[in-house]
């Protein structure tokens, strides 16, 4: 029954006439990935499949620009005897978790169109390393950084390490991303930097709730001290994003 309901919801997916990129999330071992691989068999001429987990390989297609051009075409030059049919193929990431940069491409590729991707997302593996990403939060606005150091998460932390936890904190609706752009002007999207970015929490409460023993009290004193710039930006943030 789960099962059937589930291959439902993909084929209303499916037929949607301006629809995103699908983000399957879930705990290991539940059957993800047969049901959108028979999915995927049954209702598409062209169906390409790749695991970053079994292939890490794949990462070098993401490594570049994430313009669905350049993607397009790295996958074409990597994955052999590939057809490409634009609205008869659909494109299955499996455990996207393992490639932020893959993540980070599916908001360029729904703009596109002409394929339908859909990646599964194991939420396991990303747990602790999201915890810790989310406890580096209050630093990394106490600080006069123009974007997210991941060296405040742990003293060896890189992007490839954490990014993919972030991600997962996003989807969770825990926090926000805020990109830096190359020129003001529209799409503010096509103009972002994937790599430079400030992250803010989606709840200035929640986020005061993390300072130190009573930093609370001193805030409704009206004694913001060092948070006093990180929780004006956060509240903008939130504006702007709600």
């Amino acid at each position: 029954m789960l099962k059937r309901k589930i291959e439902t919801e993909l084929l209303k997916w499916k037929n949607k006439k301006d629809k995103m990129c699908l983000v399957v999330k879930g705990a290991r071992q539940v059957g993800k990935t047969y049901i959108i691989d028979k999915f995927a068999r049954n209702n598409y001429t062209n169906y390409i499949y790749m695991n970053f987990d079994e292939m890490p390989s794949y990462k070098d297609i993401f490594n570049g620009d994430l313009d669905p051009e350049t993607i397009i075409k790295q996958i074409t030059l990597n994955i052999p005897n590939v057809n490409l049919v634009p609205n008869e193929t659909i494109i299955f990431l499996d455990e996207i978790q393992n490639c932020p940069r893959a993540r980070t491409a599916l908001k360029f590729l729904s703009i596109d169109k002409r394929f339908d991707f859909i990646a599964k997302y194991a939420l396991s593996s990303e747990k602790a390393k999201a915890r810790e990403c989310f406890l580096s939060i209050p630093k990394q606005l106490a600080k006069d950084y123009k974007k997210f150091q991941y060296s405040l998460v742990t003293e060896n932390g890189s992007s490839r390490k954490f990014a993919g936890s972030l991600m997962w904190l996003h989807d969770a609706r825990i926090i926000n991303y805020c990109y830096n752009l190359r020129n003001l002007d529209f799409p503010l999207e096509g103009n972002s930097i994937n790599n430079q970015f400030k992250i803010y929490m989606n709840d200035t409460g929640l986020l005061v709730s993390m300072l130190e023993e009573g930093t609370q009290k001193d805030i409704i004193s009206g004694n913001l001290g060092i948070y006093k710039g990180a929780i004006y930006e956060n509240i903008i943030a939130d504006v702007f994003n709600k």
